[in-house]
């Protein structure tokens, strides 16, 4: 494994993860939305879910 120098671990390690953490939270999303609609978020719909689960998933400040 390489090092990223000035990098902290935990952020590396934060960072690895935070993809599968988005895909989880846009499966929810996802289901929710076809829940209450009756269908599958269309194009538009997609592109907003995505954004609010990346947003849910971002490193607390």
């Amino acid at each position: 494994m390489t090092e990223t120098v000035g990098v902290d671990q935990v952020l590396i390690d934060w960072s690895s993860t935070r993809r599968q953490r988005i895909e989880d939270v846009l499966e929810g999303l996802t289901y929710t939305y076809a829940q209450y609609q009756g269908w599958l978020p269309g194009e538009k719909a997609r592109h907003g879910m995505g954004w609010q689960a990346a947003q849910d998933t971002r490193w607390p400040l």
